[in-house]
């Protein structure tokens, strides 16, 4: 059956990873949304390994060794409200993201990979799947097809990586003129190559 989400939000509540694009930062800093920027880190992973990497970016997740940390410094901003041990822009109570419209391209594409194949653990994971809705939609082949290329444009070009890089430097700077020097610092000491848990 043609894949439909069935909003269980499980993906946003256990979610791992998030590798983002240039396409997910241009979004975010064309729109001015600099909240999603800042949430973000160099992640480095068993995935980064494997496509011989030294880092990907990813929102920060539960499974970043350093996620409580983080979260506990962006609430003392006072900026945003974060429901605990979810991604940061999942609402439990609500049951949806706080940023659908500007979502990054792997949250627009789960739970498939970019070879339209069902991700191994969508399937003890999200409703749809476990209901049969495996079939990708004309949409999901066309986001795979973009994900893909851009996950290997943004980290074999290394002017689209110093641009990001720029942006979030960038972003940092604008939260510093906002907040105290010393939560900046916590930040900065974070932002930067980070670990996930295995």
């Amino acid at each position: 059956m043609q894949f439909t989400c069935l909003r269980c939000g499980n993906c946003c509540i256990y979610v791992r990873s998030i590798p983002l694009t240039y396409i997910d930062f241009k979004i975010w800093y064309n729109n001015g949304k600099y909240l999603p920027i800042l949430l973000t880190v160099k992640e480095v992973s068993e995935l980064t390994e494997e496509l011989n990497l030294d880092y990907i970016y990813s929102i920060i997740t539960p499974a970043h060794d350093v996620y409580n940390k983080y979260i506990e410094v962006v609430k003392r901003i006072g900026i945003y409200e974060i429901d605990e041990n979810c991604c940061p822009f999942y609402s439990i109570n609500e049951k949806c993201c706080k940023i659908y419209p500007y979502r990054p391209l792997a949250c627009r594409l789960y739970p498939f990979t970019i070879d339209c194949e069902i991700q191994q653990h969508a399937y003890s994971l999200c409703e749809a799947v476990k209901k049969g809705f495996t079939k990708p939609t004309n949409e999901i082949v066309s986001i795979a097809k973009l994900y893909g290329e851009a996950i290997e444009l943004t980290y074999t070009n290394k002017s689209i990586m110093k641009w990001i890089e720029n942006i979030r430097v960038e972003v940092l700077d604008l939260i510093s003129k906002k907040i105290n020097s010393n939560i900046i610092n916590e930040l900065k000491s974070i932002f930067n190559t980070v670990s996930r848990r295995s």
